[in-house]
């Protein structure tokens, strides 16, 4: 059996740009792009699934090996299931599947993130995952930390200081000095 179509030559084209753009970034010493599909932020992440397409057997224990990655991380804010791509619930914020099954999952829930991957067991993967989230939940922190021990230079009254209204409108008035 023979399958052709352009969207395969059109993913496999992506494919090979993304790993020359990685190898490029690699022997510049910085860290792949890609690394695992994933280019948006990561700070909301709050609820990971890993789909297959029964949620049985392979999505099971690529969800196992997650987990427990997450949970020595310390990240116990999200958390890791797995589930058939037909059952993804709408509040997912990471989908992981296999990347023959990755459009399925988009057309399921377009909202969220979605890695594709070829190995359920990756581990090389998860762990990238992991660090990126830790990466991301520490800049989150930071940003509250200083947004926090920040606020009280900020002076609430002063928003309202240039407010022009009607009660600040005074007209065919002289005034006796500059100060007026």
């Amino acid at each position: 059996l023979l399958k052709t179509s352009k969207v395969k030559e059109e993913d496999d084209i992506e494919a090979a740009t993304r790993r020359m753009q990685d190898m490029k970034a690699e022997s510049k010493g910085a860290s792949p792009l890609s690394a695992g599909d994933v280019t948006n932020d990561l700070s909301h992440v709050r609820k990971i699934i890993v789909a297959c397409d029964a949620g049985m057997g392979s999505s099971a224990m690529g969800a196992g090996v997650l987990r427990k990655k997450i949970q020595d991380a310390g990240l116990s804010q999200i958390s890791v299931t797995n589930s058939a791509i037909n059952n993804l619930p709408p509040d997912v914020d990471l989908v992981i599947t296999h990347r023959d099954l990755t459009e399925r999952a988009m057309r399921q829930v377009p909202q969220a993130q979605h890695i594709s991957l070829t190995n359920f067991l990756d581990s090389g993967l998860y762990t990238s995952l992991t660090e990126r989230l830790v990466a991301a939940q520490r800049h989150t922190a930071n940003e509250e930390k200083v947004k926090d021990s920040l606020k009280d230079s900020f002076d609430d009254s002063s928003a309202n200081l240039f407010k022009l209204g009607a009660e600040n409108i005074f007209l065919g008035r002289k005034a006796a000095t500059k100060e007026e």
